[in-house]
């Protein structure tokens, strides 16, 4: 209790689908004087976020915001929280069978 794991949030947008994100494996972690153990990335992290434009359109933005609260051996910080806004281009449509 008391302390923020790291989470991304992206926003709907009509016509695009957002998947689950793909993140890498926590490392265990814990802090002196702390009796817990927390799971952590640590290093950059490259989390996977599968998109699909479901309507013809063309190239948009995600508006992502990422909580996440950093810790040192010692120390846990105050939590924070990142809005970020990511292009996303439209790419040639993809044939598909028609439903009958």
């Amino acid at each position: 209790a008391g302390y923020l794991p790291l989470t991304i949030e992206v926003a709907s947008l009509a016509g695009m689908v957002v998947g689950e994100p793909t993140w890498p494996a926590p490392q265990p972690f814990r802090v002196a004087g702390l009796a817990e153990e927390f799971c952590v990335y640590t290093g950059t992290v490259k989390v996977s976020l599968p998109v699909t434009l479901t309507e013809e359109g063309g190239d948009q933005s995600l508006q992502v915001t990422i909580c996440y609260q950093a810790c040192s051996e010692t120390d846990c910080f105050v939590p924070r929280t990142v809005r970020v806004s990511l292009p996303v281009q439209a790419a040639e449509h993809v044939e598909r069978p028609r439903r009958q």
